[in-house]
């Protein structure tokens, strides 16, 4: 399953869409692996480009795609593993960090990589996007995944900031991509808004800080 995020590595105008929300997310330099009961998911690194492509390769992934454009070559991945490094700075002032992971079975000795996920961008709002392999559909990858990450995001450090309101996650979603709403739906997010994206009817998500946190 392929969520939309229109703040994936093919959309122009990143987090154009999502409302403006003060940082308050300290990104470590270093980010840690997250064990889920199925998955590992380690840093993302631009040595993961040749397993990623085999699936951004393939036209029944990007046709859940905003530009519905399948990557052309390894180059072509490897650039939108580069993109996902913040060019803004999070809540300490740091810039060049990054907060996305490869997506691995634990189980698997051989360390195949079998999707990515992450937070694509801190400016103006932090959002989620991830995309797996066709192989692993339908299995529950995707929302395990997504959970580890989330649940990873809401650990980390943060600033105290006097605005009103919890600080929220964002996320979206084509409309037709069934599969991949339940994994958000499963994941906490709620739908606040339904919007066209390049022509494409796509539902904008946000989770709310859990309580306690």
């Amino acid at each position: 399953m392929t969520a939309i995020s229109t703040l994936a590595e093919e959309q122009p105008a990143r987090g154009s869409f999502f409302p403006p929300q003060r940082n308050r997310v300290i990104v470590p330099e270093s980010i840690e692996t997250i064990h889920t009961p199925r998955l590992i998911l380690r840093p993302l690194a631009l040595s993961d480009a040749e397993d990623i492509f085999e699936h951004r390769r393939l036209q029944e992934v990007a046709d859940w795609l905003i530009l519905k454009v399948p990557h052309k070559d390894v180059q072509e991945t490897r650039d939108s593993i580069a993109a996902k490094v913040f060019t803004t700075p999070d809540a300490s002032g740091a810039t060049g960090r990054i907060f996305s992971f490869a997506i691995m079975l634990a189980d698997d000795a051989t360390e195949k990589v079998i999707g990515a996920l992450g937070v694509n961008a801190l400016s103006p709002a932090p959002s989620i996007g991830y995309c797996t392999h066709p192989g692993s559909w339908g299995q529950g990858i995707g929302s395990e995944a997504v959970k580890g990450l989330v649940d990873a995001w809401w650990r980390l450090p943060r600033v105290e900031v006097a605005v009103e309101g919890k600080e929220k996650l964002f996320a979206g979603c084509s409309t037709a991509n069934v599969a991949s709403l339940k994994v958000l739906f499963k994941n906490g997010f709620q739908v606040y808004e339904e919007t066209k994206i390049m022509g494409e009817d796509v539902a904008l998500f946000e989770l709310e800080t859990p309580k306690g946190e």
